[in-house]
């Protein structure tokens, strides 16, 4: 019996040994191979499997079968290269960080490892059974034969089993998909071909426009009917205006630059003073881009010549949209900080939809940036359902997708739902703040967050990754509590504008970083909180401040002293003033006519006409 027990322990022990040195030389076999595997970026993967074939295995490190895999997919990896195909081979790491985790999830990887076949961005099929390399090898040269016609694979590998009848029958299979993948990959070729006429005709000039590079002067009874569905860059002004004066020959010269693409035209506002108290007009000059039926569009950028131009071309020559493919989103969401997208099928959804969007997107394309996909691959990316069109704003480079909630219609009102959608998602999280949209920033009646930092110092990626955070925890708050888009968080280079921050703020370099909270309107900014603290960058002493300051109970900082901000509130009431007078001159005439009959009369109170001495004769 001691016999036995101990011929068991030998043997248990032997085979233990045995497994160590297994476990060991895998161990082994994976690390060596595991840096020769070539890896796709998450961030790059649509991009990625874009074109050609691709064979990709999902794994994790922590997995023991992905480890003892890994060894021979570097081997067939190594094949695959040398056959020379548009055939590759990737792995991708499911685990680690949360964008690994997320394109796992998008494609349905449950568990590991997983090896999926993808042509052209499409999934064609989810092998199994192809952990040993003579199957593997097998599979991918039967893809590459059906797959990639004209290729021949150089050197068959061993039979893998299978019937002459189920080979032939996995051939039709496949044969059938890529012929259906074809048809798909043409449909969509027509459908972005479509798509770009419609943009050409766009962009083309129109013989109706401007036809003859001539500045026109627009009164009462001619504006309705000239501003009717075309393009109009408008002056609205007064004679007695310095700045108008000045201004005017600069638009004069405007006209001719912008025949066949843009009207170019002037309002008296002394003589057609209800065309601007329709316009909203409250100073001069006031310059409006008028695109029916879209609203208009004040323009506040420079006076020169060449950025008035630019601008106005903005709206003619520009697109109003670019048709994309699926394959092309990533790159675009990794190139801007915020775009819009519309997933449309020109041949399969209502023409409404586009035309709803092209009107909105017509006026705000010198805001924004809109793409069309009809590909349904897109719908993937977007989370989207599997039909209807949807619009979607996409920012901080694809990180937050916003759907759009209303209607695509092409009426007055989803029309102008969507230009809302539109203006309220249009900045980034934390929008940098430059000269090229100072203006259009602070001189807009949202609470602006100021980061003021130096982008060279070691700190500045964590301020600005903190102040995201505050910002997105902000706009949470707004949509819980329904309040509409108050606030646009941003950040300047303090050194860059060193003298502007320190001329307008007191902020000199050496206090950087720093934070403000400006409210352009009323000439105001905060910079401590009601403690008399600094206004910090994370997000409990961020949502507090700004709530303080909305709710009135913070104490203010002003950009100018006492006689700039008398001097700034004679002037906005005297500008208002002079405005109302010249809207409402007729008015005016009639209640003046009125007075005066009244006090010839003898019947306005505390005026009395002077008696007429008939002895003074």
């Amino acid at each position: 019996m001691r016999v036995v027990v101990l011929l068991f322990c030998i043997f248990f022990a032997w085979a233990g040994l045995v497994s160590v040195n297994g476990n060991a030389e895998m161990e082994q076999a994976y690390k060596e191979a595991e840096p020769q595997v070539t890896f796709i970026d998450p961030n790059e993967f649509t991009t990625t499997i874009s074109k050609g074939a691709w064979l990709v295995f999902f794994g994790s490190k922590s997995c023991p079968h992905c480890r003892k895999f890994t060894p021979t997919w570097l081997e067939a990896q190594r094949k695959v290269k040398a056959m020379k195909k548009d055939f590759h081979l990737g792995k991708v790491e499911c685990t680690g960080r949360a964008v690994n985790e997320d394109l796992c999830t998008d494609q349905k990887i449950e568990f590991y490892p997983t090896v999926k076949l993808y042509l052209n961005g499409k999934l064609m099929d989810t092998p199994d059974d192809i952990k040993e390399i003579s199957k593997l090898m097998n599979y991918i040269e039967s893809k590459i034969t059906v797959l990639l016609p004209g290729s021949e694979p150089q050197q068959k590998s061993a039979d893998s089993g299978q019937s002459k009848e189920d080979k032939a029958a996995v051939n039709r299979e496949q044969e059938a998909l890529v012929k259906q993948e074809r048809a798909a990959t043409d449909s969509l070729n027509e459908a972005i071909k479509e798509l770009q006429a419609i943009v050409d005709a766009s962009t083309k000039p129109n013989r109706g426009i401007n036809p003859d590079g001539r500045f026109v002067q627009l009164t009462e009874k001619t504006f309705a009917i000239m501003t009717n569905n075309t393009p109009w860059f408008v002056m609205f002004h007064a004679p007695w205006c310095p700045h108008c004066q000045k201004l005017k020959p600069v638009f004069e010269d405007l006209a001719p630059a912008l025949k066949g693409l843009v009207n170019v035209g002037e309002v008296d506002c002394t003589r057609e003073g209800s065309i601007c108290k329709q316009f909203g007009v409250r100073g001069y000059p006031t310059l409006k881009f008028l695109q029916q039926p879209s609203p208009p569009i004040e323009y506040r950028g420079s006076r020169s010549f060449d950025a008035l131009r630019d601008y106005a071309l903005g709206f003619s020559s520009q697109p109003a949209f670019t048709p994309v493919k699926a394959s092309e989103i990533p790159a675009i969401w990794k190139q801007k900080e915020v775009s819009y997208f519309l997933l449309y099928d020109p041949r399969t959804m209502p023409k409404s939809a586009l035309n709803a969007v092209i009107t909105v997107a017509k006026a705000l394309r010198n805001e924004a940036s809109f793409f069309v996909t009809p590909d349904s691959a897109a719908r993937e990316l977007f989370k989207a359902p599997p039909s209807g069109p949807y619009l979607f704003a996409v920012k901080d480079h694809g990180d937050t997708l916003i759907r759009h909630t209303g209607d695509l219609d092409d009426t007055l009102a989803a029309r102008q739902y969507i230009r809302q959608f539109v203006l309220d998602n249009r900045y980034p999280r934390v929008l940098h703040l430059d000269s090229d949209n100072q203006e259009q920033v602070l001189g807009g009646d949202k609470l602006v967050v100021m980061a003021i930092i130096d982008p060279s110092s070691p700190r500045s990626g964590s301020v600005l990754k903190t102040l995201k955070d505050s910002s997105i925890a902000w706009s949470k708050k707004e949509k819980e509590e329904n309040m509409h888009n108050l606030v646009v968080v941003t950040w300047l280079d303090g050194v860059k504008w060193h003298n502007y921050i320190e001329r307008v703020y007191g902020i000199s370099q050496d206090q950087l970083p720093t934070l403000i909270i400006a409210d352009p309107k009323e000439d105001k900014y905060y910079d401590t909180d009601k403690g008399g603290r600094g206004i910090g960058f994370e997000k409990e002493s961020l949502l507090q401040n700004i709530n303080d300051i909305l709710e009135g109970t913070a104490s203010p900082k002003y950009t100018s002293g006492f006689l700039g901000r008398l001097g700034y509130n004679i002037s906005k009431g005297i500008d208002r003033s002079m405005v109302f007078l010249k809207s409402n001159m007729m008015l005016l005439l009639v209640f003046g006519g009125l007075f005066v009959a009244f006090y010839m009369a003898g019947g306005v109170p505390g005026f009395r006409r002077p008696r007429q001495d008939p002895k003074a004769e």
